[in-house]
């Protein structure tokens, strides 16, 4: 078989096909009225894209209902990415709360001032849209326009923006609005995918940048942007937005759908010349038994590879994501979207998934007055915000925390470092502690005695691991190709290079140990199968292990689609099987006569054989009972083991755990997935029946989310009541084990339509059918909460639906920013990096099985961490051992802070007066500096000595010297006791300040110091720096 590659030339053959046919001149170029009948969703977008590209020109699409204008707009959004534009149905019906932004409100603004911009889209619209009332466009529409170099009010712009509607905020992080910082504008408007950045010098624009909300760092220069105000806004003339559509776009063209064809239309009668296509669906059959069509394949050169055997001459392929394609007879024409194939969607360049920056919202810049921390050296106390200290002249910034006992410490700069924000594992009250009492030493104590005992079983069970096996893995990779051809994906980066690490460990001499972690849906399932197959291949056997009935079945299921038809041996091993079923598989695990066996911890059972086990997969360990942990330890030191977990470690536990456990991270999720379209919206019965209903019209599955067991027979009944004919069940942890299991596989398997459900399906359930969560009373629930509930949606290739349902009551401003935030990343994977702390403190609190919860609640979150990391180190020699490595002590005589007019925010200063504390080379520093000036614009000496002032302790770490004092006169330098009784060269020292050219004197007062005259601060700066380099080239 010969594949085109040329997937530009085949696009254009394509267009050139369907721009020549009858079907496309007769509903795009005839004078009269003209229908065509009887069009597939795939021919119907490829009409349409054909005639944008070709024309060149604008034009509108209105559907009959959302649904049709919503997939037609996504399948020609794939096609021609940037030029088309879906203007929903945005009703203001007050149903949602204020300064929440629908993907629906901003959709429609996309739509909206794409005409105003005059980029001749394509809109495609419901008809109910037409109704909206929208800003006359020859009318006095509201425009900003910001243009480097050019002269400008910001005062007069921030107070359009907010006659718009833009909230002013503390950080722009999601659309419609705005903060401001100093001469820095950060505006985030409704429709763009990217907040910019607009930085004043005087009455001018300096420069203008787009940034990431997410980590705030600037991404791209530009040299002018336009903003619009909103098509509601309230100050202008108002007309239909069909009439606004009329004063823009001539050509309308109009759609519905019948029961399994399209029917399009030039007038919204559906009058005139009618002309049947003559598309059928696509059957691979068919085609394969001989056939004279022209074939083109939408997808990739693999799975074009892996569908057509030798009987075509040519296949064109082009790398478009079609999702069904069809057959013509008059066209000649055969046309295979991915799905039409059971393939890979294509790539293309998707929406933009932000990745977490150092801007981290759930460290100390979130923290306010009143929030508990903690100080390493004095225990758990309350915030009290920023305090000056020292005089005028030289005044610093410290943090103030209150005790029990009423005692006050000030933090100066330089120990910022030992302050952590509390944060427990969500279980008991916090304890605050008492100054002058020895009981927060009995806590850190005890806290290292149980992160002892963990560290030294972990090495322990490593240790025990180094012993070769007694057999080897084959390295014939047949059947792993094999395996890998039948999976339906593209692998990601991350979750490719996960397979390559347990393949890797498999062919080393000793047992495999190692962890895959990352959210449900990345992709941890098929790094395990790989494994899978190369144990089996081998002759060994593989136990998968997983805490409940419910995920075994799910595995089982998996497995059995994915080894079908490779000869693997699967079988099923759980407590709800009958008692001779169970012991006719534990026969097959002893006779060999299996491959594969997944259960839930009935497969730790003493009876089961583990002669031939040669990979034990463990799922969610961290969810099984202390008995079971036990036996899993003790088969564990005998055979490779992969552990699969969806709980987060800090990458600070795992950079620390180097030589001990083996992880990998899969970070990134599938490409095939869409955003999932998120709304927050206040309750009705009438807004969750529409949900309801908009799913099953379309043949899906709804969870609905009550976490009140108590009122879900209520729940229960009423949608019944709503929807007749469909079946309703409830799904909660009172309900007997075997019922609840029922009810979860009977949704899985399609019998039930809508689950009413609690938290319980917050991780577990991979249901590709069911594309719609309302989440019931979502101001209750936590961002990483939230975030693992929506994941139960958008597994499959059908637009998901996240609703987030609130009362009709003012939120508080946390419960407010949380469903901001998810409302507004709601790309598979953004919400992952948000969530990213609060998930990893769920892991923090049971570290590789190990429950710590009590000892996180009582020194914090952080402050385990990091004593767990030094305990490691301390075991596994990762420190250099000899002389002490001194971080000296830095103590500036002069101003060295963040000016309030430079960063307004007290949040904003803690937090970079901490990360500045906490960096332990020049270049990170220096990342930091770029970081504050892209968000606040350039620096003020007195910040700019806050940098310098950790570049010096850095210049000076690791080479001896303990303190360096400095002022606008003189810089006291002080030695340690290891330098100066080691090879210390007094001579050289005098020599070089001699040479320098300053006074300078010897002081010996405990430690020996070097006293240095200097003329001003910029000088003081200069030297030090001068006298670092002569230390590190060892001239001292």
């Amino acid at each position: 078989m010969a594949v085109s590659r040329e997937t530009v030339k085949s696009w254009n053959l394509l267009q050139d096909a369907v721009s020549s046919s009858q079907y496309y001149k007769h509903i795009f170029y005839n004078e009269g009225s003209s229908v065509l009948n009887n069009s597939l969703s795939g021919f119907a977008s490829l009409l349409f894209s054909t005639k944008k590209i070709k024309d060149e020109s604008g034009f509108v699409i209105v559907a009959e209902n959302d649904t049709d204008a919503e997939q037609l707009y996504l399948s020609l959004d794939d096609l021609l990415p940037g030029s088309v534009y879906y203007a929903a149905n945005n009703r203001n019906d007050h149903s949602r709360p204020v300064f929440f932004a629908s993907e629906d409100e901003r959709n429609f603004e996309s739509a909206y001032t794409a005409i105003l911009s005059e980029k001749k889209p394509v809109i495609i619209t419901p008809s109910t849209a037409l109704k909206v009332r929208v800003n006359c466009k020859n009318g006095n529409i509201g425009k900003i326009i910001f243009k480097k170099g050019a002269k400008a009010s910001m005062v007069g712009q921030i107070k359009l923006l907010e006659r718009w509607g833009y909230e002013s905020v503390d950080s722009t992080i999601t659309p419609k609005s705005f903060c401001v910082r100093g001469g820095i504008v950060d505006i985030f408007p409704l429709y763009a995918s990217r907040p910019v950045r607009v930085e004043y010098y005087g009455d001018k624009v300096e420069s203008i940048r787009t940034f990431n909300p997410v980590s705030q760092l600037s991404i791209k220069n530009i040299n002018e942007v336009e903003l619009f105000a909103p098509s509601g806004s309230s100050s202008n003339e108002k007309v239909s937005f069909l009439d606004f559509l009329r004063a823009s776009l001539k050509q309308f063209f109009y759609l519905k759908r019948e029961v399994s064809t399209i029917t399009i239309a030039n007038n919204s009668s559906y009058d005139g010349v009618e002309l049947d296509a003559d598309c059928v669906s696509c059957n691979l059959d068919n085609i394969q038994n001989g056939s004279d069509h022209s074939i083109f394949v939408f997808g990739n050169i693999n799975s074009t590879y892996k569908n057509f055997d030798s009987v075509y001459e040519l296949i064109n392929v082009i790398n478009k994501p079609l999702r069904s394609g069809f057959s013509s007879g008059s066209l000649g024409l055969t046309v295979f979207g991915y799905l039409d194939l059971n393939a890979a969607r294509p790539r293309i360049k998707n929406k933009p998934v932000y990745k977490q920056g150092s801007a981290n919202v759930f460290t100390l810049s979130n923290i306010g007055w009143g929030d508990h921390v903690v100080h390493e050296d004095y225990g758990v106390g309350i915030y009290r915000g920023l305090s000056f200290v020292t005089h005028k002249d030289h005044r610093q910034d410290c943090v103030s925390i209150e005790y029990a006992d009423g005692g006050v410490v000030r933090v100066p700069l330089d120990g910022f470092n030992k302050i952590h924000k509390y944060v427990s594992s969500g279980k008991g009250s916090t304890e605050i502690s008492n100054l002058g009492k020895r009981t927060w030493k009995n806590q850190i104590a005890k806290a290292k005695q149980t992160v002892r005992v963990i560290v030294e079983d972990l090495i322990d069970i490593h240790s025990s691991r180094q012993q070769p096996r007694s057999f080897s893995y084959t390295s014939d990779n047949e059947f792993l190709e094999l395996l890998a051809e039948t999976f339906p994906f593209d692998t990601t980066p991350d979750q490719q290079k996960a397979i390559m690490d347990v393949l890797q460990d498999l062919d080393k001499t000793t047992p495999m140990d190692r962890v895959v972690l990352g959210d449900v849906g990345f992709g941890k399932t098929e790094v395990a199968f790989r494994a899978v197959m190369k144990v089996i291949a081998s002759g060994k056997q593989v136990f998968f292990l997983a805490p409940t009935t419910v995920l075994t079945d799910q595995h089982y299921i998996n497995a059995k689609s994915r080894f079908g038809n490779l000869g693997v041996k699967i079988e099923l091993l759980s407590r709800f099987q009958s008692k001779k079923a169970q012991l006719s598989i534990v026969d097959k695990i002893k006779s060999r006569a299996t491959d594969l066996v997944i259960g839930t911890h009935k497969l730790l059972s003493n009876d089961v054989s583990v002669e031939n086990l040669g990979l034990l997969i463990i799922d969610e360990e961290h969810r099984f009972g202390v008995k079971h942990k036990e036996r899993v330890r003790l088969l564990k030191k005998d055979v490779d083991v992969l552990t699969l977990t969806a709980t987060p470690i800090p990458r600070t536990l795992q950079q620390s755990l180097l030589g001990v456990r083996d992880i990998s991270r899969i970070d990134s999720p599938p490409l095939e997935r869409q955003s999932i379209k998120t709304v927050v919206q206040y309750f009705s019965w009438e807004s969750v029946k529409e949900q309801i209903e908009r799913e099953v019209r379309r043949g899906g599955q709804v969870y609905f989310l009550h976490n009140d067991i108590q009122s879900i027979p209520f729940v229960v009944e009423k949608i019944m009541n709503l929807f007749p004919n469909c079946a309703v069940a409830p799904a909660h942890g009172s309900l007997p084990s075997k019922k609840l299991e029922n009810t979860i596989l009977s949704f899985f398997n399609g019998g039930v339509d809508i689950l009413v459900c609690t938290t319980i399906i917050e991780s577990g359930l991979d249901v590709t059918n069911a594309n719609t969560v309302i989440i019931n009373n979502s101001h209750r629930f936590g961002l990483a909460q939230l975030y693992q509930i929506r994941g139960r949606v958008g597994r499959g290739n059908l637009q998901a639906y996240c609703w987030l349902l609130i009362p009709k009551k003012t939120l508080n401003k946390n419960a407010y920013q949380r469903l901001k935030t998810i409302e507004h990343f709601s790309a598979l994977g953004s919400g992952y990096q948000i969530a990213l702390k609060d998930l990893e403190i769920r892991g923090a609190g049971n570290v590789f099985g190990y429950e710590q919860s009590g000892h996180i609640n009582r020194v914090g979150y952080d402050m385990y961490c990091k004593l767990l990391k030094e305990e490691v180190e301390k075991h596994v020699e990762l420190q250099k051992s000899g002389k002490k490595e001194y971080r000296p002590v830095i103590v500036f005589r002069g101003p060295a802070f963040f000016p309030d007019s430079y960063m307004p925010l007290v949040q904003d200063r803690v937090f970079f007066y901490r990360l500045l504390s906490l960096a332990e080379e020049i270049n990170t520093v220096n990342s930091i500096n770029d970081e504050i000036i892209d968000r606040f614009g350039r620096m003020p000496h007195e910040a700019n000595n806050v940098v310098t002032i950790a570049k010096i302790r850095e210049s000076f770490t690791g080479l001896g010297i303990k303190k360096v004092s400095l002022n606008n006169a003189s810089v006291v330098i002080r030695f340690s006791g290891d330098r100066v009784h080691g090879e210390f060269n007094l001579n050289g020292l005098q020599k070089i300040l001699a040479e320098s050219k300053r006074d300078f004197r010897f002081v010996q007062n405990g430690d020996f110091a070097a006293s240095i005259k200097t003329s001003s601060y910029d000088d003081a700066f200069a030297f030090v720096y001068y006298f670092a380099e002569l230390i590190k080239t060892n001239l001292l």
